[in-house]
């Protein structure tokens, strides 16, 4: 499987169609799960839907959009407008070097802003 552990000149040789970015987030889960806890399994699952689906594996946002966490301590939340902004500066990055399909795998409810954000870069013309 391609990975960021892979090479630059690995990465230009497998030419991946497909990147796979997953997305975690930093919340309160109440008081049986860790913060982390879509991270976590993101980190895990992510790699094996690249892996299952020949896609180069990135590594996995761990912050994100989780505005109806943020009185809780230990709680790292994005807005939405950064995190299409991160989604739009990934795709330009990786658009750059031919891959022509990127897949947000998300593992956290609140990431409403990625549909919006992959239509209008759509959109935009840059599919």
């Amino acid at each position: 499987m391609m990975d960021t552990a892979s090479t630059a000149p690995e990465i230009e040789a497998a030419k991946p169609d497909l990147a796979i970015v997953g997305v975690g987030s930093v919340e309160q889960h109440s008081a049986h799960l860790p913060i982390d806890t879509d991270f976590l399994i993101a980190t895990k699952a992510a790699p094996m839907v690249a892996e299952r689906l020949g896609a180069l594996s990135l590594p996995v946002l761990p912050y994100s959009v989780c505005l109806e966490h943020r009185g809780f301590a230990g709680v790292v939340c994005l807005t939405p407008d950064t995190v299409r902004r991160i989604a739009w500066d990934i795709a330009e990055s990786v658009g750059r070097w031919g891959v022509r399909y990127l897949a947000f795998v998300t593992f956290h409810g609140g990431h409403f802003i990625l549909n919006p954000a992959a239509r209008e870069w759509n959109l935009d013309g840059r599919s």
